[in-house]
């Protein structure tokens, strides 16, 4: 980029006020937008401005995802090590992910920050609060600009839905992790609904799964020769009549944070806030984690501390009732085994380790799909979505078979038993969506945290057009479009739709499925497990092409969908809404994959309980 004598640069985002642009200020100044809506809002007013993207260098472009993840594995160093222990476990380990999702985009400006600033030194900087501390530890000339939008937190991740209905129409409230929690323990203790049933016999640990994505799976539980106990902290035991009512005839033990705690963990809780003190001091004092948080040979530790600090007060506090709420569990249970869904989650990894250290199996019961390019490999592997730890993997099919076996799971630790999840489906209990017919549903899932691709001003504008493409194709095909976001990366779906037509119906919340059931096709980006529900329901999927790291995906690139890029996108609906033969090939080839990534179709949930029965 070239360069200017500015007098002023002014570093803009959504949370600064677009009125302090007066005609005095911004002469002889560069402004330079940090975010998607900043540069719109600007580009609207016809505010002449640049877009941080542009100061990125090719280093960081090409290695930032291998920077980011090595820098979150910052607990393996040994400056840490002794610090972060707590009962045998490293603290660190347990909130990787949230660090290096913290990571992307902070890099991604201190890396923009650094360039700006190697060529504008001598200028006045006026920057949002957000950047103060990454300008300010490059030059001593910065005034903040008013703030109008206030900042979310950083730290509340991942939000939680809780969803309901009022009449016949499903919603759903979304709130932060913290709040939740919160919610759920006074909730818990006000409901009194703990089951206060005990047994001698041996008891399987349910964590995290819930009845009403799994209601079959938990109505099989009667059959088993077994006790099951659940225990959720990701969401609550139940939340409505239906899964109430699942849990009930389930005829689980439950146990909750308000049966589990006592004077003991409360005092510990009390004073854990002595020792996380202790340990934030001993790391803040720390000369190696200073050379550590480094970027191409310059450290980033002043701008970062404050962030880091914070994250690690977060979890330390949460991390430490965890634990002993789940030793207190497993010292008043005797736990058979131990089923989860995910290796990644907080909650579920230290109910892993807990089980690990008193040599009770970890049984993984597969809850998503995985990719399956080879260039997104140490991707799955970093976010575990390889498993590392468990005794058994439960997996869906022959494909996984295949997937796990290549990287490394011992053929006799991998039992195919088919997707409890889907068995609804084989067994034909979705219900029609009665709001609307003659749809199509683009099911989103723009991957906003996961890489930098993703998170610049750029990949907006081309997601934006994406959306604008579909919205066309659909229209000129006679049909109406309705979106559905993907439930943990709403990324303002809504708000682009109604610019586009109002009358575009955006569902947000509540089963996708009905909505898949009363579609006429369904459209995807990428790989998605809605491409395999599609298919259960009957349904025709065209993937529309957005990662280049997916080249060699099979699950995108099968013959049971068609796979486009969004030139061709219009002419492919054509083809399937007005081709029968075509239509009914598509749909054959689906099968054939179906059977592929799904045996035991409806009957996964039964055999899972069957499987458990015999260990």
């Amino acid at each position: 980029m070239a360069t200017e004598n500015w007098d002023s640069i002014i570093l803009f985002d959504s949370s600064c006020n677009i009125n302090d642009f007066t005609s005095d200020k911004i002469k002889n100044s560069l402004i330079i937008t940090f975010d998607y809506d900043s540069h719109k809002n600007l580009e609207k007013s016809h505010i002449d401005h640049v877009i941080s993207d542009s100061y990125l260098d090719q280093y960081f472009i090409s290695s930032n995802e291998t920077i980011c993840q090595n820098l979150s594995k910052w607990y393996t160093q040994k400056f840490a090590e002794n610090i972060l222990e707590y009962d045998g476990l490293n603290l660190g380990e347990f909130f990787y992910i949230e660090l290096y999702e913290l990571l992307i985009p902070f890099l991604k400006n201190f890396s923009e920050i650094s360039k700006i600033f190697k060529e504008n030194s001598n200028a006045l900087f006026f920057t949002s609060q957000n950047l103060y501390d990454i300008i300010h530890s490059f030059s001593s000339d910065v005034k903040i600009l008013q703030i109008v939008n206030s900042i979310k937190s950083e730290f509340d991740y991942p939000h939680i839905d809780i969803p309901f209905k009022f009449g016949s129409k499903s919603s759903h409230i979304r709130i932060g992790r913290s709040k939740y929690l919160k919610l759920l323990n006074v909730s818990e203790k006000f409901l009194n609904l703990t089951t206060k049933k005990q047994s001698d016999k041996p008891v399987i640990l349910l964590t995290n799964i819930s009845p009403q994505l799994y209601k079959e799976l938990f109505l099989a539980i009667p059959e088993s020769k077994n006790v099951f106990l659940k225990f959720d902290r990701v969401s609550p035991s139940f939340w409505n009549y239906d899964t109430y009512s699942t849990v009930k005839k389930s005829e689980c033990i439950i146990e909750n944070i308000s049966s589990l705690m006592d004077g003991n963990i409360k005092k510990l809780i009390r004073h854990s806030q002595t020792l996380i003190d202790k340990k934030l001091n001993s790391l803040g004092k720390s000369e190696e984690i200073k050379l550590f948080f480094s970027l191409n040979g310059t450290s980033f530790w002043n701008p970062f501390q404050k962030t880091f600090f914070e994250l690690l007060q977060n979890k330390f506090s949460e991390l430490i009732l965890e634990i002993e709420i789940l030793k207190k569990l497993f010292s008043k249970h005797q736990f058979l085994c131990v089923l989860v869904q995910t290796e990644t989650r907080v909650h579920d990894l230290i109910t892993i380790k807990l089980a690990k250290k008193q040599n009770i199996p970890v049984i993984l019961l597969k809850h998503g799909i995985q990719t399956r390019s080879k260039n997104f490999l140490h991707h799955e592997r970093f976010y575990r979505s390889i498993p590392m730890n468990p005794n058994k993997c439960l997996v869906w099919g022959n494909a996984d078979l295949k997937q796990l076996t290549e990287n490394g799971i011992l053929r006799d630790n991998i039992e195919v038993l088919g997707a409890p999840f889907y068995d609804k489906i084989f067994q034909n209990k979705i219900p029609s969506y009665q709001e609307l017919d003659n749809f199509i549903l683009f099911a989103t899932d723009f991957k906003a945290n996961h890489k930098l691709e993703t998170i610049t001003v750029q990949s907006m504008k081309k997601y934006e057009m994406i959306i604008n493409s579909v919205y066309d194709s659909v229209t000129k095909n006679h049909k109406k479009l309705v979106i559905r976001p993907h439930p943990l990366k709403d990324i303002g779906e809504k708000e682009l739709a109604q610019k586009l037509d109002p009358e575009i119906k955006v569902v947000v919340g509540g089963s996708i499925l009905p909505l898949i059931k009363s579609s006429s096709l369904v459209v995807v980006t990428d790989n998605s497990s809605v491409i395999l529900e599609a298919l259960a329901l009957k349904k025709p999927v065209i993937s529309i092409k957005i990662d280049k790291d997916l080249v060699d995906d099979e699950f995108c690139n099968s013959n049971a969908c068609i796979r486009t890029n969004i030139q061709d996108l219009e002419s492919n609906l054509s083809k399937i809404l007005e081709n029968d033969q075509f239509r009914n090939l598509i749909l054959q080839n689906g099968k054939t994959f179906l059977d592929e990534n799904l045996a035991n179709q409806g009957l996964a949930s039964i055999n899972t309980i069957k499987f458990l029965d015999n260990l």
